[in-house]
């Protein structure tokens, strides 16, 4: 791996058939008075395997309605249901790789709705041969090699799951209209029953269709309101975005983003999603 004693933050975009998978394979190195003391993160809908090699961090939900012990190893954390805090502890050296809602499902043998708002130690799913990548990774001496040595692992282990290319059509059709879409409408555009498309997008996504076009409004509203413009209020955006009133908005935004949506909105990037550490290459990322 690259060293540095300076914050390293940075990603790479896979290619080829993980690009439909995978957003990017991510590394962080930095010595632990350059990083955040709390850093919170907004439920995405997205599933990140971390090889973790210095320092230790903790994600727990921003609501603290549960303890999740001290990672010091790495981990597949699953997808989130509500906005979660990440703590580090000591200087951070590791590499991510960030997969696409639903991305995962054909690389895992059961099924993602398992692992929700969970972190689990990468050995307990893959035993010796995560212990084997990890080493790999380690030794890669850039975080480009890291990325083709990461995509031969996961093309190794790609399946095809029934009804995969159904399932991202969902996603994508979610995403597309920023969540503002019914689930009976979905499935009907799709040529299932509502309850087989709750079912199936589960089993490959970890949430409910319902909770993931929740997450998508949250994005949607996240993009438009990190911009600033006068005379907006949270009142209009409320009407804009489809939610019933202001105050429903308000407890949707800080149940999904772990923060108020005014604190939210002055952190969030709109450009690369960072909240607060922006991803390099970023325009508005400070140097």
């Amino acid at each position: 791996m690259e060293k540095s004693d300076a914050l390293l933050h940075r990603q790479v975009s896979p290619g080829g058939l993980l690009a439909n998978y995978v957003d990017w394979f991510w590394m962080l190195q930095a010595p632990a008075h350059l990083l955040p003391e709390r850093e919170r993160r907004p439920a995405d809908g997205r599933v990140e395997v971390v090889f973790h090699f210095a320092g230790a961090y903790t994600h727990a939900p921003a609501d603290g309605h549960r303890e999740i012990p001290l990672i010091q190893k790495s981990a597949l954390l699953g997808p989130r249901t509500r906005g979660y805090v990440v703590e580090p502890v000591g200087n951070i050296s590791s590499v991510m790789i960030r997969f696409r809602p639903g991305g995962l499902a054909p690389f895992l043998p059961f099924p993602l709705d398992e692992l929700v708002d969970q972190a689990i130690e990468l050995d307990r799913l893959w035993g010796q041969a995560a212990r084997r990548w990890e080493e790999q990774v380690f030794y890669a001496p850039s975080l480009e090699q890291c990325r083709d040595l990461l995509t031969r692992i996961l093309l190794s282990r790609f399946r095809v799951r029934p009804h995969q290319q159904t399932i991202q059509a969902a996603v994508q059709r979610i995403d597309a209209l920023g969540g503002a879409i019914s689930m009976r409408t979905l499935a009907d555009e799709l040529g299932w029953s509502q309850k087989h498309l709750e079912r199936l997008f589960a089993q490959a996504v970890g949430l409910s269709p319902k909770h993931y076009a929740r997450i998508a409004r949250f994005r949607h509203l996240s993009r438009t309101a990190a911009r600033p413009h006068p005379g907006r209020t949270l009142g209009r955006l409320a009407a804009d975005f489809g939610y019933y009133d202001q105050s429903h908005m308000v407890r949707e935004v800080t149940g999904l983003a772990g923060m108020a949506p005014h604190e939210f909105f002055s952190l969030w990037c709109p450009v690369c999603g960072g909240a607060p550490l922006h991803l390099e290459g970023c325009p508005n990322q400070q140097h």
